[in-house]
């Protein structure tokens, strides 16, 4: 039987709470060239240096239902994992872990909540993303791990959250993805509206989850499969090559302009509560032709979706610009004048 690490005082969990902060989601397997827990700790300076706040790791074991709660050894184990939280909680980050518990079957479901409490409790993560929960049969499950993780919290005297993203946002989900490309799915989106998106995120009375390689528009694919299985068992096991970060494309000026992006949204969110405030009553969105207005206290954010340069009337006087997407933002006594496909974030 594997020894579980000792926290080290340095490693201590760190108290980080949903409301106000920023995921970055990863897929160990392709975070890195090596795809190992180890290997994804000798990027965690980056991660700091973005300023996101959770780190969370798709399921470790894929959607294996025979293995739920054993880390593959190629990944680096069980060991492997708890060095990787350790690491992140010493650098400040906290760890949340993503896992599918919707196949199966009612018999099973106390020991799904045994599972969830020991990654919780033997592993040090700060957190569980649930995937699937519409999926699962009835909300007894959800309830019970509700309860069960509030009861161990309190034991161990520190924060833990549980995550469940219900379809319960309707056509919500998908709006921005549509608003930027007008419903075209094929549709690739130009440097200027990716930039837009980013700002919208990261304004947005939610808490943004950043995918790697998505701070510097990574032009890897997103094929992702599953790790640690036998050979010959995945179709095509190129796929997860293909997938991995290219890590030199932070030095070409494109990416790099892109990530200097949103470590400027990331740090202008926490700078201006408003901005992370996630309460939706106090949020004014209005739109036109191709523009988007968002009143956030005394912030606004205002996007051109437009292939050409666009006037927009805004509800009150500009003190400053925060920070914009684009050169060439012309402040106006009653409105402003942003250039093709841009985003700038005002002081009013």
């Amino acid at each position: 039987m594997t020894e579980f690490t000792v926290w080290a005082p340095e490693a201590a969990p760190v108290r980080r709470r949903l409301p106000g902060s920023i995921r970055y989601e990863l897929h160990v397997g392709a975070f890195t060239p090596e795809g190992t827990f180890d290997a994804a700790i000798g990027h965690l300076d980056h991660l700091v240096d973005l300023g996101v706040d959770l780190v969370e790791l798709l399921p470790v074991n894929a959607y294996d239902g025979v293995a739920r709660y054993a880390p593959p050894q190629p990944d680096g184990g069980p060991d492997g994992l708890k060095r990787l939280v350790d690491a992140a909680h010493a650098k400040g980050l906290g760890m949340i872990l993503d896992v599918a518990y919707h196949h199966f079957g009612p018999r099973v479901r106390r020991r799904f909540v045994d599972g969830v409490l020991g990654w919780l409790r033997d592993y040090h993560v700060d957190g569980l993303r649930l995937d699937g929960v519409p999926a699962a049969p009835g909300s007894r499950l959800v309830d019970e791990l509700t309860a069960a993780v509030e009861s161990l919290a309190v034991h161990l005297g520190r924060p833990l959250s549980l995550i469940a993203e219900p379809d319960l946002n309707g056509p919500a989900q998908p709006a921005l993805p549509t608003l930027l490309t007008g419903d075209r799915a094929a549709q690739p989106l130009s440097a200027g509206l990716l930039r837009v998106g980013a700002t919208l995120l990261m304004t947005a009375p939610l808490t943004p989850t950043l995918f790697m390689g998505e701070e510097w528009a990574a032009s890897t694919p997103r094929q992702l499969v599953g790790r640690g299985w036998p050979a010959g068992a995945t179709p095509d096991r190129g796929t997860l090559v293909r997938s991995r970060l290219d890590w030199a494309e932070l030095d070409k000026p494109e990416h790099r302009e892109m990530y200097d992006l949103h470590r400027r949204l990331i740090a202008l969110r926490r700078s201006r509560p408003d901005l992370s405030d996630p309460r939706l009553n106090r949020i004014d969105v209005r739109h036109g032709d191709q523009f988007l207005l968002m009143r956030r206290g005394e912030c606004l954010v205002v996007a051109n979706l437009a292939g050409k340069p666009q006037r927009i009337n805004l509800p009150g006087r500009v003190r400053n610009v925060l920070l914009a997407t684009a050169t060439g933002v012309t402040v106006m006594r009653d409105g402003i004048e942003l250039p093709p496909e841009s985003a700038a974030i005002v002081a009013l």
